[in-house]
């Protein structure tokens, strides 16, 4: 044992007057990264390869790796950049020198916590970098030469050896919409009511296409040939993909279609509009995102095609126009998650447009007045905002025993958890 001790000892020497390390001390090395890039460069590789001399030295030894940027892009966008750096150098360590997964930890901090000031080119460089950290144990100096024979201590237990667990889950917003992007710390895992240590959290993201509701005010206040064109033009420009519930509204709400994929049997319904009666709108509405859009996939939109104007029959008492208020049809739009865009058909009315506008703006959607002379741009921000939806999942790693075979429960500081 004495010259096992002494051996080590040597060793150790010999690399701290190499200028290293010394045992017992923190050790801290830094890499750094090309602008927007998460790719090892060649001058990174010596600082890597004494780490992993260092981890096989130290066996019972983690490390912990931490992925920063500059400060030349948004703040979300540099959190995912650093996630990406110190996976790059996670996984170099791994790939390259056989360093066990579970004796890593990493974090990112985007471009908080810089080391140095964002005011020159020269500081940017220098932030964009991963922060490696050890901290080595310290070795005994050679005990003295016993004289007496020391009393026999019975040895303390050994720690239970832990194993890495992986436990996969979404969590949602109000509206039913996957929350991407949450940081580590927003998570917690427990088993058996006890909290365990997370490892690692990943993301996985899938393209996920939304539900539209077309409403066409079809009364006898618009222009048909407008309500037609408008229709078809938009009908023709869509994603086939994404589910679309036409409607029109006029004395009533009538369903003509619900989630029907077929372009041209859509174009045919269009077709075939007549116009009558008076515009109960806001009731319109109220009873397409509450009864037609409600727990369909998200994203969710709603198309209003109109002039904006609510009214009723003169010639009857009791048909003053709709019952719900305008703020009413808003309240409900935001309570399922629907936003509403309006294009606002002739003749115009100033009561009208101040209507769709108010109707687009509070449930953030857009308005606009249809112009057959636009063509494509007309309904391109729609349609992109169709395509960007998302849904995902986050794979948890934590640690854990053997021999727990209790189910493990995902907490979430943000959002609710499926």
């Amino acid at each position: 044992m004495h010259k096992m001790l002494m051996a080590v000892l040597a060793v150790l020497m010999m690399v701290v007057a190499a200028g290293a390390v010394n045992p017992g001390e923190t050790v801290v090395r830094e890499i750094y990264f090309d602008l927007d890039k998460a790719v090892i460069r060649a001058d990174a590789i010596p600082t890597l390869r004494e780490v992993a001399a260092l981890m096989r030295q130290y066996p019972e030894m983690g490390i912990v790796l931490s992925g920063y940027t500059c400060d030349l892009a948004s703040n979300e966008y540099n959190q995912r950049l650093a996630r990406r750096r110190a996976d790059a150098a996670l996984n170099w360590l791994v790939t390259n020198e056989n360093v066990a997964r579970s004796r890593v930890l990493d974090s990112s901090y985007g471009e908080e916590r810089p080391a140095y000031p964002n005011d020159t080119e020269l500081n940017r460089r220098k932030n964009r970098r991963v922060l490696i950290t050890l901290a080595l144990p310290r070795v005994a100096a050679p005990a003295a030469p016993v004289v007496a024979p020391a009393p026999v201590v019975p040895a303390a237990p050994a720690a239970p050896q832990t194993v890495l667990k992986k436990v996969t889950t979404s969590v949602l917003d109000a509206n039913g919409n996957f929350i991407a992007n949450l940081p580590d710390g927003n998570f917690t895992v427990t088993e058996n009511g006890e909290r365990r240590e997370i490892v690692r959290v990943t993301q996985q993201m899938a393209a996920q296409r939304g539900t539209l509701g077309l409403l066409l005010d079809n009364s006898n206040s618009n222009c048909l040939i407008d309500l037609r064109d408008a229709s078809r033009e938009f009908i023709g420009q869509r994603n086939p993909e994404d589910k679309l519930i036409l409607m029109t509204i006029n004395d009533n709400l009538e369903l003509l279609s619900q989630l029907q994929h077929d372009r041209t049997g859509q174009m045919q319904i269009v077709n075939g509009l007549q116009r009558f009666g008076f515009t109960h709108l806001y009731d319109g509405i109220y009873e397409a995102v509450s009864s037609h859009l409600a727990g369909q996939t998200a994203p969710r939109f709603l198309m209003v095609m109109s002039d904006g104007v609510d009214e009723g029959s003169p010639l009857e008492d009791n048909d003053g126009g709709s019952v719900r208020s305008l703020d009413q049809a808003i309240a409900a739009a935001n309570q399922q998650g629907v936003k509403i865009f309006t294009v606002e058909l002739g003749p115009t009315w100033p009561e009208g447009t101040a209507a769709l506008q108010k109707l687009s703006q509070a449930t953030g959607g857009k308005y606009m007045v249809w112009d057959i002379d636009a063509f494509t741009s007309q309904f391109a921000e729609i349609f992109r905002q169709l395509g960007s939806g998302l849904t995902g999942s986050y794979t948890i790693e934590y640690k854990s025993f053997p021999g727990i075979t209790a189910e493990a429960v995902v907490g979430s500081s943000t959002g609710r958890v499926r």
